[in-house]
């Protein structure tokens, strides 16, 4: 049993480290491209595609070093669940703040302006993992038969190319609009902190 565990995990290794990278260097990407193209469209500037791409290239390293420092925090704090739910809520922003303030330090931004708004990010999180989980398990149930889901549950490679495509879908669909969500709830944030630093230097002045 154990020695059967331990080459469970050597086999799905390769899979965990390329999921692992996939998610630091193309969230990364996406997270350039979204944003920026979301944030035209919220100021009323036209679309530029070819634009952004070529900001998606020139800036990945940059906001890969926020963007991967936010995902192995939350991956290794996930390892004992409280740690990473703490860092998921409290590295909320990273993304926003890496793309669209690239001059201010984006973990330590983002834990001030997540600082009590946390109760309305964990809802909004826990809402996107329950509603993403259940149209991806529903798709499993779907599209293969109970005996493959149930071994799907130690080894994900049991499952159909298919149904690993349509579920990769489903997860970036809701992932995209989480991160609109999110982007609301910064921009929302930053106007009102804005307000109040405002306000604090112009009662100390006079």
């Amino acid at each position: 049993g154990a020695y059967a565990g331990l080459e469970l995990f050597f086999l799905t290794l390769p899979w965990q480290a390329w999921n692992l990278v996939l998610q630091c260097v193309g969230g990364s990407w996406l997270a350039i491209v979204v944003l920026r193209l979301a944030i035209d469209s919220h100021e009323g500037r036209p679309l530029a595609l070819g634009a952004t791409l070529k900001e998606s290239v020139v800036r990945l390293a940059d906001v890969a070093g926020a963007h991967g420092a936010k995902v192995h925090a939350i991956v290794v704090g996930m390892q004992v669940l409280i740690p990473g739910i703490f860092y998921a809520l409290q590295l909320a922003f990273v993304d926003m703040i890496a793309v669209l303030e690239p001059e201010r330090p984006a973990l330590q931004r983002s834990g001030a302006l997540t600082y009590g708004i946390r109760g309305r990010l964990f809802r909004m999180l826990t809402l996107w993992v329950v509603v993403s989980a259940a149209l991806q398990i529903g798709a499993g149930v779907l599209m293969e038969d109970s005996d493959v889901l149930m071994a799907s549950l130690l080894d994900i490679r049991e499952l159909g190319y298919w149904t690993l495509v349509v579920q990769d879908t489903i997860w970036t669909f809701t992932t995209w609009i989480l991160t609109l969500s999110l982007l609301a709830l910064y921009l929302e944030r930053s106007k009102r902190i804005a307000a109040i630093e405002k306000a604090r230097a112009k009662a100390k002045s006079g």
